[in-house]
């Protein structure tokens, strides 16, 4: 897991402690107009001088800056926190002697991914400063449908698409929290109804048999169909015909 990279979209929280003319400047009237000119992209709440001056609201711009008082635009896209905090104090060192800053990330909009198939709530999942791991995500989506074939789930990141089968890492005592996902991540779960063994010929009830997790045998698929024909079937030619 690498650390949590701003972009545009995210809503950043800085402070900058004992000096509450960062938001005085305006005055507290006039702080919804002037402090927009003046850089704020958010309310900006007066402290004491004793306490600190709370700049919330910070937006990151689509081109990936913000607008910060005395600083202008800094730009802080796909920089972590710490390095955004760093860069703001290299700015605002020139007007203050040694600013403490604190910024964090109030809101996480940039980084997401995508989950379909058969879960519960397929859609957009946020990624925030902690690792997101496949099982969180599928948690995230409420869960896998009674449909959902665990052993062919497909994360594709870029142009390249990765099979998981969730079934076979249980049986080998593999633990799946070790799949990390990323931002633009698509991750498809896809329906037993999708991966089908079609039984035809000399059966009682010839039909298409859904696989079991990837897995069916062949006494299983006949006796899906109610075994062979007692009167026509010859048992010793029974083909299994596959894909090359």
């Amino acid at each position: 897991p690498q650390p949590y990279q701003i972009g545009a979209g995210d809503v950043l929280n800085i402070v900058v402690w004992g000096h509450p003319e960062f938001a005085l400047a305006a005055g507290p009237a006039q702080l919804g107009g002037a402090s927009a000119a003046a850089g704020f992209s958010g309310a900006a709440a007066a402290m004491p001088e004793t306490s600190a001056t709370s700049l919330s609201g910070q937006y990151v711009s689509a081109e990936g800056t913000i607008q910060f008082p005395y600083v202008g635009s800094l730009n802080v896209a796909g920089l972590s926190e710490a390095e955004a905090r760093d860069a703001l104090v290299r700015k605002l060192s020139r007007y203050i002697k040694d600013p403490q800053i604190t910024l964090r990330i109030q809101a996480y909009r940039s980084n997401r991914l995508y989950i379909e198939g058969d879960v519960r709530v397929p859609g957009l999942i946020a990624l925030n400063d902690l690792p997101m791991t496949l099982p969180e995500a599928l948690a995230r989506a409420g869960g896998l449908l009674p449909s959902a074939d665990r052993s062919a789930i497909s994360i594709t990141r870029g142009d390249k698409t990765t099979a998981v089968n969730l079934q076979k890492l249980t049986e080998e005592n593999v633990n799946p929290n070790q799949i990390l996902l990323a931002a633009g991540d698509m991750v498809r779960v896809t329906g037993r109804e999708d991966a089908k063994v079609y039984v035809l010929g000399e059966v009682t009830a010839p039909k298409p048999v859904p696989m079991r997790y990837g897995k069916l045998t062949l006494n299983e698929a006949l006796g899906e169909a109610i075994g062979l024909s007692q009167g026509s079937s010859d048992p010793s030619q029974v083909y299994v015909m596959r894909k090359p």
